[in-house]
């Protein structure tokens, strides 16, 4: 009960901060209620395009690895991003289940993908207007703690609250992608 109140005063605070910077930490925290996670980063993808980092938590050695370096080109080997170009469907998926086949042994995992010492990284799709996709991701770090089943079924109850809410705060966001703005 006490979960269930704390997750509803945190959906509260997503919705007050929805149009202002405060959105997306204010997504990460409600997520946060539903289950732990390390990080988490927010992109938004649109066609070959590179992608626009919208917030993440790193910490500063970290954000070089999993923005700086992920932005200047391992992106157009990613799971993530190859799915936003062939329209996936919004809701919450593993980066495993859009992996194509001996992912592990391909060279965007060896060269990039291991320096991220991830164990597992999930990710909500919420498609937008004007083929712009937003990808909320949720990461842990610990090689034994991957999501549960049961984890992963809690967060994608939240699925239909953070689509809704992402897309009514990133509506307007491929005026950033024609800007050039990433």
């Amino acid at each position: 009960m006490q979960k269930d109140r704390k997750w509803n005063e945190d959906v509260g605070m997503v919705i007050s901060a929805i149009g202002s910077p405060e959105f997306p930490s204010a997504l990460v925290q409600a997520l946060r209620t539903v289950v732990p996670f390390d990080y988490s980063v927010m992109f938004a993808y649109c066609g070959d395009a590179r992608p626009i980092d919208l917030y993440d938590d790193f910490p500063t050695t970290k954000r070089r690895i999993f923005v700086t370096m992920y932005q200047e080109g391992p992106y157009m080997l990613d799971p993530f991003f190859l799915a936003s170009k062939d329209n996936t469907e919004s809701g919450l998926y593993r980066l495993k289940d859009l992996a194509p086949d001996r992912f592990y042994q391909s060279e965007y995992f060896r060269s990039y993908y291991v320096q991220t010492g991830l164990s597992e990284e999930i990710g909500y799709f919420v498609t937008l207007p004007d083929s712009v996709t937003a990808v909320v991701s949720l990461m842990r770090a610990d090689p034994t703690a991957a999501f549960s089943a049961r984890e992963f079924q809690k967060l994608q109850s939240a699925e239909p609250v953070v689509r809704a809410a992402a897309r009514r705060n990133w509506h307007d966001l491929s005026r950033r992608f024609l800007d050039g703005k990433s």
